[in-house]
């Protein structure tokens, strides 16, 4: 792909492998660069690097009267994420390659896909390692979110397969203790979560 153009982006050379995909480093029109994956380059999802959705977001503030809602506010936090390096949350966005779909580039191509904001929800991957893209998107309770992070780790029992919190919440045996069981003491699987408190 060397050379070749993608919206705003031009590839320049291979940058890394992760999962099974290339990175490829890519340097936007306005000067920034950045590995993209190939997949997001060929298939049309990542066309700059976010200097694009921010033209797109301005024109789009100025027209769909939503700047202070709720929906508008988890549409920029998104953006935020991914594309602005100086934001904390970015490190685990932006840096990992997740990106924005370009058609959510435009705010009210989010709000056509995603619908309103169910109160106590909130924005939330479907695959954490993907991209923000109506395929991989819902509106989840914390909870949920909390099930479904990258750091989580499962551990199988009679057929399940669960997070501590979600086995504390089937057994009655508060997360700490059985923590404390499996990781502390070391502990089976089965002997944590089977001994009564």
């Amino acid at each position: 792909l060397t050379g070749e153009r993608y919206g705003r982006w031009t590839a320049l050379k291979i940058s890394h492998t992760k999962d099974g995909s290339t990175y490829w480093l890519c340097r936007c029109d306005c000067g920034k660069e950045r590995p993209v994956k190939t997949s997001s380059l060929t298939g049309g999802c990542s066309k700059s690097c976010g200097c694009l959705h921010r033209e797109v977001a301005t024109t789009a503030n100025t027209k769909h009267g939503m700047s202070r809602t709720k929906l508008y506010s988890a549409w920029l936090q998104m953006h935020r994420r991914c594309d602005s390096s100086y934001v904390p949350e970015y490190k685990n966005y932006g840096k990992r390659g997740i990106i924005v779909c370009e058609r959510w580039g435009d705010f009210q191509n989010f709000y056509d896909d995603m619908g309103e904001m169910p109160p106590g929800l909130s924005l939330d991957r479907i695959d954490v390692n993907g991209n923000y893209e109506p395929s991989n998107c819902r509106w989840a309770t914390w909870d949920e979110q909390g099930c479904n992070r990258r750091t989580n780790k499962f551990y199988a029992f009679a057929g399940e397969t669960h997070i501590l919190s979600q086995w504390a919440k089937i057994t009655g045996i508060k997360r700490g203790t059985l923590f404390g069981r499996i990781v502390v003491r070391n502990w089976t699987v089965e002997k944590a979560l089977t001994t009564p408190v």
